[in-house]
């Protein structure tokens, strides 16, 4: 299989893995493995890249960038290199203020957008390539006596009663910190936004195994450092 992959293709594959999706690392939403591996074949610098993450001399100021790039090319976004810059150019093209005049009009309802189809942030990137170089590390040299001698907490990951659970994003657990009954909530805010919250919410209670407002309380209460 070295053989027939090539050494820079096969050395990248278990970074790659990684950061499309496994077992210890979210996917990018509907983006598959197909694609990225098709975008992967075709350029000798991703390859590169994404080896050098299962090296213990690997230097994220180095890799991360080019990482960034192949995610926005995942995206769509040829001419961009930076995530937040793409995820506002993806955002605009589907809301473009028709004229001068209305300034305030959306050609389309927001109620429509998907708002997952957009590329992850630069801050939400940094965290997702910080694990996916520990995985690839402890992936890529499993064979030897230390894999990795990375800390988890220095790598996406918080510790949590002998735990180490993915960072959660500022803005998920200011939702779940606050009750749906609350003013903040049912007053001075519009159905759209009480309807978002309503999805964040729900999502954050399903990826972090929060079955209950009670037990939603006590997450949010460990994890206020990160509020």
């Amino acid at each position: 299989m070295l053989h027939t992959l090539g050494s820079n293709l096969a050395k990248s594959l278990p970074a790659f893995h990684a950061m499309t999706g496994c077992d210890y690392n979210p996917a990018l939403y509907r983006k598959g493995k197909k694609r990225p591996l098709t975008m992967l074949k075709n350029s000798k610098r991703y390859q590169e890249a994404f080896g050098d993450l299962g090296s213990y001399t690997s230097d994220s100021d180095k890799v991360f960038p080019v990482l960034e790039e192949f995610t926005c090319r995942l995206y769509n976004e040829k001419k961009i290199n930076n995530v937040d810059l793409a995820r506002l150019n993806i955002f605009s093209k589907t809301y473009k203020i028709k004229n001068a005049e209305a300034s305030t009009t959306l050609n389309l309802q927001l109620s429509n957008y998907d708002a997952c189809n957009l590329p992850p942030c630069k801050t939400e990137l940094e965290k997702h390539l910080l694990r996916t170089k520990y995985i690839a590390q402890v992936w890529s040299n499993a064979h030897t006596k230390t894999p990795t001698e990375l800390n988890p907490a220095d790598c996406g990951w918080y510790e949590d009663e002998g735990r180490h659970i993915a960072m959660i994003p500022i803005v998920i657990l200011r939702v779940c910190a606050t009750p749906l009954t609350s003013e903040k909530y049912v007053s001075g805010i519009s159905d759209l936004s009480f309807n978002y919250s309503l999805q964040i919410r729900h999502i954050a209670m399903m990826q972090f195994g929060i079955d209950s407002y009670e037990n939603e309380q006590s997450f949010c209460n460990r994890n206020a450092n990160f509020v």
